[in-house]
């Protein structure tokens, strides 16, 4: 290597040496994070292996007769046939301990020692695993499951799986060597492509280093030559592009920071106006559409590419909507907004869309800037002013009746009628019934009023399903004597204590068995039942009556609805009982079920999910 003078490096030997030894050095690193990771994921796979054996031998044991496990004579049997059916070098042991931790059975690897470990306290942790140390400092991943015979348990079965060590490199040794070796061989050939690749540059450099190591003189120009002028004149040139390209730079920076702002301020106003439900389409005087939202497409129809840059009439062939637009658009367009105005989309004819007109504020610039078209769906408002007015045609409706009944009984009780004690006797009851009918209803509509705002505070508490199943049964039967009725309660022997609202749940059980009795044919049957899976508690009212339509029921479980069927009709009701069920159902995370033939009968289900079953019923205490 040569230096000039100054001391600046002239050559490029050290370079090359220095890239060389990093080439070197980053194989080895290479090297050593793949053998690293070699061998962790090996042992990550032998860790997997013995994790998926070991549950499944806890698992297959804990399903085994256990005479078959503690066969008679001291004899170990299905353990025996564990340890030497193992291929897997981890496996250590195969356990069985009694209820105070005592050996039964065992099979163990020679040279393992079984770790001590505490029996589970609850039949919630009787299956799991654990990793526990051994006393002379290996590492057991034990996996453990309890030994029953019917009901009875008898002890704890665990097997056990070393953990795999680092003494896996020793036989990972083949592997890691192959490896090294193969990454080191290409060390030295990338170093020479590399090389090669820059050989170029090395003359380059060589070039370089030849003229600044030699002597060279300055060219002197005296005053009178010829040039002088026009190297004078070359000097002031360059000096004013240099100048000027300054001045560029420094007008091309401001000019990328204004255009970075105004397009954060564009993407910040476009975001907020797609942020909004409405969708609106910006127009200039001539009506052709600036801008447009993405809202524009599930409310109209129409793409926003095929309102931008369109005029308003090809793209949009709703009569009120062009009549809407057209005193806005022009040489003198309206000032004020226009609308709103109700349309149904083509598109979606059973939902409504409100649009108004608003013009555009003009500032400073002459002429009308154009206006922005502005649509909102309105379907929720419209079905719910509609429901409102049903609501109270409804009430007005159901209480109209009791109180007509009422009215007409007070007047007879008035009237001579009202001498005879059996007329009395019957005016009482009428009056009465009525009476009831409307505090269910008002009841009824406080209950799902409160359930719906929000507003009702529910009163968990541990309740046997089978008592309250058979309090709510006996009551239904008992009010129901004297129609020719067949009544059966089907339960299993055993149902859990659930963790429910007592009284919530037995309004909801009672309209269920209710409407069965009041909808059921003379000579049906009502039938409650029970049913208990992994997953889920199912209460089944069914009845043998009138059925439901097919078409009816999505709607059976909105407030007031009845069905069109004379039959139905035939009996009272005010179509409060099957919404309070799906509202109550719901407040339990429970789900609602029908299956119905109409002719043939209902049958009705709540699902309540196994959260719903009591803590201490759930460990089985």
């Amino acid at each position: 290597m040569r230096k000039r003078e100054d001391g600046m490096d002239l050559g490029g030997g050290t370079s090359e040496r220095r890239g060389g030894l990093l080439l070197i050095a980053a194989s080895l690193v290479a090297i050593f994070v793949t053998c690293a990771v070699v061998v962790e994921w090996q042992r990550d796979a032998r860790r997997d292996r013995g994790r998926a054996q070991g549950a499944s031998l806890a698992r297959l044991l804990s399903s085994m007769d256990p005479d078959r496990i503690l066969r008679p004579g001291g004899g170990h049997g299905a353990l025996q046939v564990v340890r030497h059916s193992q291929t897997n070098p981890d496996f250590a042991y195969a356990v069985v301990v009694g209820r105070r931790g005592e050996p039964i059975a065992q099979e163990v690897v020679a040279g393992v020692v079984v770790p001590p470990a505490a029996l589970p306290e609850s039949p919630a942790a009787w299956f799991g695993e654990r990793v526990l140390s051994a006393s002379d400092g290996s590492v057991i991943r034990e996996y453990h499951a309890p030994l029953m015979r019917d009901t009875e348990w008898l002890g704890e079965i665990r097997v056990g799986f070393r953990e795999p060590s680092l003494a896996l490199l020793i036989e990972s040794a083949p592997l890691l060597g192959q490896v090294a070796l193969a990454i080191f061989l290409i060390t030295p050939v990338a170093y020479a492509l590399m090389r090669f690749q820059l050989r170029p540059v090395a003359a380059v450099t060589r070039r370089l280093e030849q003229m600044l190591a030699s002597e060279m003189r300055a060219v002197e120009v005296s005053p009178d030559e010829r040039v002088s002028g026009f190297i004078d004149r070359f000097d002031c040139f360059v000096g004013l592009v240099e100048d000027r390209m300054g001045e560029l730079r420094g007008e091309t920076h401001q000019i990328k920071a204004s255009a970075r702002v105004l397009g954060y301020q564009k993407a910040r106003v476009e975001g907020l106006v797609e942020a909004l439900p409405e969708a609106f389409v910006a127009l200039d005087e001539r009506g052709v559409g600036s801008f447009a939202s993405g809202r524009l497409l599930p409310l109209l129809g129409v793409e926003p590419d095929q309102a931008t840059g369109h005029p308003f009439a090809e793209w949009c062939a709703i009569p009120e909507l062009q009549e809407l637009v057209a005193p806005h658009l022009g040489a003198q367009p309206r000032q004020r907004s226009s609308g709103p105005v109700e349309i149904t989309p083509a598109h979606r004819p059973d939902e409504f869309v409100a649009a108004s007109v608003h013009p555009l504020p003009a500032g400073d610039a002459e002429g009308s800037p154009g206006c922005v078209l502005a649509l909102r769906d309105v379907t929720a408002e419209r079905l719910a002013r509609r429901a409102q007015s049903d609501f109270a045609t409804h009430v007005a409706h159901e209480l109209k009746n009791p109180l007509n009944v009422i009215d007409m009984y007070c007047q007879s009780l008035l009237a001579d009628e009202g001498g005879s004690p059996d007329f009395r006797l019957e005016a009482c009851n009428v009056m009465r019934d009525e009476v009831e009918r409307v505090s269910t209803l008002t009841s009824s509509l406080l209950t799902i009023s409160r359930i719906q705002a929000g507003t009702l505070v529910m009163k968990r508490q541990r309740v046997r399903l089978s008592e309250l199943l058979t309090d709510v049964f006996e009551t239904i039967e008992r009010s129901a004597r004297g129609r020719e009725l067949r009544f059966r309660l089907d339960l299993p022997k055993e149902l859990p204590v659930v963790h429910v609202d007592k009284e919530l749940l037995r309004v909801a059980l009672n309209n269920l068995l209710t409407n069965a009795v009041k909808y059921n044919r003379e000579d049906g049957e009502v039938v409650l039942a029970a049913r208990l899976d992994e997953d889920q508690i199912e209460i089944q009212v069914s009845d043998t009556g009138l059925g439901i339509r097919e078409e009816e029921i999505d709607s059976i479980f909105e407030k007031f609805f009845r069905s069109d069927d004379p039959e139905v009709r035939k009996r009272s009701g005010h179509g409060l009982g099957l919404a309070l069920v799906n509202e109550v159902s719901a407040l339990h995370g429970a789900e609602v079920c029908v299956e119905s033939v109409p002719g043939e009968g209902s049958i009705f289900s709540i699902r309540l999910p196994k959260s719903a079953v009591g803590v201490d019923e759930e460990i089985g205490t």
